[in-house]
């Protein structure tokens, strides 16, 4: 039991973000999102985690796929208690030892235990923040994001930036319009704001690169059909080049969350 109230515990253990905070079990550090999915470093190596959609009901339910690609159902409900809420993780032991069993049940103790102190010792404090801003991932399912170290987008509290972005296409083609360019960065932007609870609105600074002053003219038309009426801070900077050839353009971006 946590004396805090059921709204509160659902709210903060159906927040992904909140993951690294009280599962120890199964994340070690930020999760990273890709769509739906989560990505978590845990004590068995890198899983994927998905959630059931937020409900009315406390459904906290997640599958947790495992390094080797098996399925674990792990069904979670937060529930009213006459002092607070009880929080009911169903454990099952299916195909493990009793040893197997004996570990993963003192994990999950150990990760109840740490959410009842987190949340209680917010609920004292009348809802203030426990611990510095958790930081969140937002991948675009790059192969150069591991290999080089970088994210599409990361969100620290209320600032997100998005990395610098190229005129990608999934089939690989790159149009050589300078304004057709511009605005498939824009929507690679828009998707990795989204993913980060942000939106274009919320966006305060934009940088643009441009390999030639003859693509100033179409890079201004896209962001301007954008960012027209959101007047963010912007830079234009010429450059000797980027990392394709083919891009005139490259664009990054900088969003506050709830500044629009």
């Amino acid at each position: 039991m946590i004396e805090a109230s059921a709204k509160a515990v659902y709210e903060f253990v159906s927040e992904p973000d909140n993951l690294p905070k009280w599962a120890g079990g199964l994340a070690r550090s930020e999760v990273i999102r890709r769509g739906e999915e989560l990505i978590a470093e845990s004590p068995m190596g890198t899983v994927t985690v998905r959630f059931v959609p937020r409900n009315p009901f406390g459904v906290v339910d997640h599958d947790v796929v495992l390094p080797d690609g098996a399925v674990v159902h792990n069904p979670l409900r937060v529930l009213d208690h006459p002092d607070g809420a009880e929080v009911v993780f169903t454990l099952r032991q299916r195909d493990m030892s009793d040893d197997e069993f004996d570990r993963d049940t003192r994990m999950v103790e150990d990760d109840l235990a740490r959410l009842k102190s987190l949340l209680e010792a917010r609920e004292e404090a009348d809802g203030a923040a426990t611990g510095p801003p958790m930081r969140r991932l937002v991948s675009s399912g790059s192969p150069y994001e591991p290999e080089i170290g970088f994210s599409r987008a990361v969100r620290v509290g209320d600032r997100v930036l998005v990395s610098g972005t190229g005129p990608v296409w999934p089939d690989g083609s790159c149009d050589p319009d300078a304004e057709v360019q511009a605005r498939r960065c824009l929507e690679i932007i828009e998707t990795a704001l989204t993913e980060a609870g942000a939106t274009l609105a919320d966006v305060v600074r934009t940088r643009m690169f441009i390999t030639t002053p003859d693509a100033a003219a179409g890079v201004s038309r896209a962001h301007g059909a954008v960012f027209g009426e959101i007047r963010p801070a912007a830079t234009m900077i010429i450059v000797a080049g980027l990392l394709d050839p083919r891009w005139v353009v490259e664009i990054e971006a900088e969003a506050r969350p709830g500044s629009a």
